[in-house]
This record gives C-alpha cells, sequence and structure tokens, in this order.
C-alpha cells in the first residue's frame, strides 16, 4: 500500500472549489440581476473578469476571492454591502460544506448496507471475544457486524442533520427589513441550493457547532471501527488487516488536525477565505481516510469465506470458564484464593504439556491440585463442550435478525427521504430560474460564458480523471498541499 493512494489532488481539488465558487457568485448574480441591483453592463464585465480568471491553468488554481479582490469586482462589493463581510464568508462556507457533507453520508450509508448483507451471510459463524489475549467468550459473529452496522448508520444520520443545520442562508444585515427584501434572500437560498432562511441571530454559531459534531462523528467512526478490527483480527488465522488498522490511525490523525483548525476571529473575507479552504480541504483528507477504510473493511469481510477463523488458544481456560469454575467451586466450600491457584495450576500445565481442556484425563486433574475433584472434572467437560459448540440461542438469533431488519426499514426510509429533498431542492431551483433573469437568462450578452461545469448541478458523467464517488479525489496522484 502506498501513502499516495490516500492523498488529495490539491492542483484538482483547488479548481473545483473555484469553480463551486463561481456557481456561488453566478448564481446570486444572476436573482440580483432579474431585480434589476444589476446592469447588463455590469453582467458583461462579470464575465470577462471570469473568463480573464479562468484562461490559464496557473490562475486558475488560485483562490478565486483574491483574483476577485485584485480585479475590485463589483459583485463582492454589492454582496458586502447587502450581507456584510462575516455573513457573506459564512453563506459560502456553508454552501461549500453542505455538497461535502454529501460523500461521507454516502459512504457509511454503503458501509451499512454492506455490513447487513454480511450479518445475513454469516449469520450461525461464531466469533470469539479476547481481552487481556485472553478468549472471553463466544458469541455470533452477525451480532458484532450488527453491532458495527448500527453504530455507522448512526453516524449517518448525525452527519445527515449537520447538513440540515448549514444548509439554510444567512439573511441580508441590513438595516430595515421589508419584504422585497425578505423575497430576494429567498429567491437567492433556493437558486444557491438552501433549504430556507437561517433563523439564528449570532453568527458563527452553527458553524462552530457543525464542526464540533462532524469532529465527534468521525471519533465515533474510528473508535466503532478500531475495536471491531482489534477482535476480528485476532479471530482470523490468514487474513492480514494491518492496511485497515493503518487506515484507523491515520483517520483519527487527520481527525484530530481538523479539530485543531479554527475560525478567524476577523469578519475579513479574504481571511475568511483562507481558513475556509483549510478546513474544507482537510476535510476532504477525512472524506478520503474514511471511505479508503470503510472500502479496506468491506473488502476483508469479502475473503471471509475463504479463511479460517482463529479462535481461542485450545491450551489454555478461557475467561469465560475460568470465572465459571471460579463461582462454583467457591460456592462449595473453598476460599476464592485456593480455587484461583488451582486454576492458575491449571493453565501453566495445559500450556507446557500443550494439551487441550477437552484431552484432560481425570486423573491428571487431582495431581495439579487436590481441589480439582472427579466433579469438578466432568463439570469442566461439559462446559468446555458448550463453550466449543455454543447453543447461541435463538433468541439471540431472533434478536440479531429483528435488529437487521429494523436497520434495513431505515435505511430505506432514509434513501426515500433524501430523495425528497433532492427533488424539492430541484423544484425550488428550477422555479427560480424560470421566473428570474440575469445572468443566466437576461439580459443577453455576446460575451462567451466562461464558467466551468459544476459536478454536483450537472447531470452528465464525471470527468475521467476524477473520482465518481467525490468531484475532488484522485487517488493516484501524491501532490503536496
Amino acid at each position: 500500500m502506498m501513502l499516495g493512494e490516500y492523498q488529495v489532488d490539491w492542483i484538482t481539488w483547488r479548481r473545483l472549489d473555484n469553480a463551486t465558487l463561481i456557481d456561488f457568485l453566478t448564481s446570486t448574480a444572476s436573482v440580483l440581476a432579474g431585480n434589476g441591483f444589476l446592469s447588463s453592463k455590469e453582467i458583461d464585465s462579470l464575465r470577462i473578469t471570469f473568463s480573464s480568471i479562468q484562461s490559464t491553468p496557473a490562475v486558475r488554481e488560485r483562490p478565486i476571492i483574491e483574483q476577485l479582490i485584485k480585479e475590485r469586482a463589483d459583485i463582492l462589493n454589492l454582496l458586502i454591502g447587502r450581507y456584510g463581510s462575516l455573513s457573506l464568508s459564512l453563506n459560502i462556507f456553508r454552501h461549500s460544506l453542505m455538497n461535502l457533507l454529501d460523500e461521507p453520508i454516502s459512504t457509511l450509508k454503503h458501509c451499512t448496507e454492506e455490513l447487513l448483507k454480511r450479518v445475513e451471510l454469516h449469520f450461525n459463524r461464531p466469533f470469539d471475544l479476547f481481552f487481556d489475549h485472553r478468549c472471553e467468550r463466544r458469541i455470533l459473529f452477525s451480532a458484532i457486524l450488527m453491532d458495527l452496522a448500527e453504530a455507522m448508520y448512526e453516524s449517518t444520520h448525525s452527519i445527515k442533520h449537520v447538513k440540515m443545520t448549514v444548509s439554510e442562508m444567512y439573511p441580508h444585515g441590513m438595516l430595515g427589513n421589508e419584504e422585497k427584501d425578505i423575497i430576494l434572500d429567498e429567491q437567492i437560498a433556493k437558486t444557491l441550493g438552501f433549504r430556507g432562511i437561517a433563523a439564528d441571530a449570532v453568527p458563527l454559531f452553527v458553524e462552530l457547532k457543525a464542526k464540533r459534531q462532524l469532529n465527534k462523528i468521525f471519533q465515533d467512526v474510528v473508535d466503532y471501527m478500531g475495536v471491531f478490527l482489534h477482535q476480528y483480527k485476532k479471530n482470523l488465522v490468514d487474513e492480514q488487516i494491518a492496511d485497515v488498522l493503518m487506515l484507523c490511525d491515520l483517520l483519527s490523525a487527520q481527525n484530530q488536525k481538523f479539530s485543531a483548525l479554527l475560525f478567524p476571529n476577523s469578519a475579513e473575507l479574504y481571511l475568511w477565505e483562507i481558513k475556509r479552504q483549510d478546513i474544507l480541504g482537510t476535510f476532504t483528507e477525512l472524506n478520503l481516510l474514511l471511505k479508503s477504510l470503510c472500502q479496506g473493511l468491506i473488502d476483508s469481510l469479502g475473503r471471509l469465506e475463504n479463511l479460517q477463523i482463529a479462535g481461542k488458544d485450545a491450551h489454555a481456560l478461557s475467561t469465560g470458564l475460568k470465572r465459571r469454575l471460579l463461582f462454583e467451586m467457591s460456592a462449595s466450600g473453598l476460599s476464592a484464593n485456593e480455587v484461583q491457584a488451582a486454576l492458575d495450576l491449571l493453565d501453566v500445565y495445559l500450556a507446557e504439556k500443550k494439551v487441550a481442556v477437552k484431552d484432560l484425563l481425570p486423573g491428571e486433574l487431582t495431581k495439579i491440585s487436590p481441589h480439582l475433584t472427579l466433579k469438578v472434572f466432568e463439570r469442566m467437560q461439559r462446559l468446555v463442550t458448550q463453550e466449543e459448540f455454543p447453543k447461541l440461542s435463538m433468541d439471540g438469533k431472533r434478536n440479531t435478525l429483528n435488529r437487521s431488519e429494523k436497520l434495513k426499514s431505515l435505511l430505506k426510509n432514509f434513501s426515500t427521504l433524501s430523495l425528497l429533498l433532492f427533488f424539492l431542492g430541484w423544484m425550488g431551483l428550477a422555479t427560480s430560474v424560470l421566473f428570474s433573469c440575469g445572468l443566466k437568462t437576461l439580459p443577453k450578452s455576446d460575451v462567451i460564458d466562461p464558467r466551468p461545469g459544476i459536478p454536483f448541478r450537472m447531470n452528465e458523467k464525471p470527468a475521467d480523471n476524477i473520482d465518481n464517488i467525490g468531484f475532488y479525489i484522485r487517488q493516484s496522484s501524491i501532490v503536496n498541499k
């Protein structure tokens, strides 16, 4: 595995981020022009500005806000006058973030669905739980897969909630709040894909909360995956999951980096743009690592049919067996310390002689300790048989099956809700475009529109050099940020 496989192609990312900003500005300008706030001359000037910015590859890689500030673009001054520098910066941040959130939602949802398939495939497969390098007890593999699937779905739902909170646009901050101002804000919000106007009065509160929530969600994924992978590794003989464990560590480190990034204390648009790229660029790396981690786990589970389960050490007492004997023998009149000493001697004997518990002879036990009687021997053999061939009660299987069906239903409803919100958003966008004029409709201009296509607004297939599940990642490149 090469580290470059999990790095972002920053040249492609910056170009597409600039394209997203151009879409934000031109979409806003179309509404402003339709309401008479921009003249045809100003529209042509904006087109020419974007054309010059997109003229060469080197220029396309520079932050577009920086170039617009140098060009003294009228659109920036107009938007700052309407929203203020801070609210404009936050609207740009929200517009960029809410589109980036689609990828981790898709990744975690896919991971959940794949885990549910494995629950059915490995329904009766045993799985040993280890603590301190000793087997604690045996459970159904489908049960622990179900635990992980529910945790992944919970994270998916949490990110969806974060997206809902940032999918509202800050309103204008001008003195007075006339009806025409409200209508104009609503038109701009719909055109940009926002679901409405934000009701929160204090800027930055939602952004701070959303960032903390995302940090916690990703850390939860790391913790859940980490616990599962370490148990999973101990249950396998041949499968090597070192790469998957490394990805889990990388995701944790990247999440700490994301947590350490702070929003600027200034309302200056240029400073906000620098921080926006830092935060969203780091979040892009998180998305790529999350995708790689989930895919690595799914690939490993896909090979499980041809692998041998390692199971517990046959030449040692399992923790569950040892605890049961300690409890029962102590109830027969022996002190817990005496029983513990006898069982420790038995453990040493099994390791030295390389003999399994089930292969012991009655006479061997009394030689190890006088407390290990024939009655203890018979009880131990029955427990060992139960341990090797656990009953795994029908109640437990039924519970796992019910949980699986419930989660499938939730995933189905989740997909239906996502499609409904997508449809309503596009209906609002279509209505806004049909009943407005300006940069995208009227007044007409002979100047060629230089705006590149925005992947999340296109129906066409993405370019070949861009990963289909994310419009800013190319895994095969190693480019220093």
